[in-house]
């Protein structure tokens, strides 16, 4: 019994041999890139988006800042209430690392 069915063979990217990943994401990558730089060295805005855009990163390391001597704090918190919970000397008293 013959298939009317028209057989033809499968074809991926790499039989085609026309795409690379590689290449595409350098492509993606660039273009992205230059849109960012156009964005940040506009002429008429690009200044005061640089200016936002330090601020806004400024901001952040502080919070980040914040949130570290916070979870410190917490953390020197717990020990201590660990120590005393369990009778165990704290850096504060005398006989510790002496």
């Amino acid at each position: 019994m013959h298939d009317t069915m028209d057989h033809r063979p499968d074809l991926t990217i790499s039989d085609r041999g026309d795409a690379n990943p590689g290449a595409l994401f350098g492509l993606l990558l660039g273009m992205l890139l230059g849109a960012l730089t156009m964005f940040l060295f506009d002429p008429r805005l690009g200044r005061s988006r640089r200016i936002r855009l330090e601020q806004q990163a400024a901001a952040l390391g502080r919070d980040a800042r914040r949130a570290a001597e916070g979870t410190g704090e917490d953390m020197a918190n717990r020990a201590s209430g660990f120590a005393a919970e369990h009778d165990l000397p704290t850096p504060d008293e005398p006989g510790l690392g002496q």
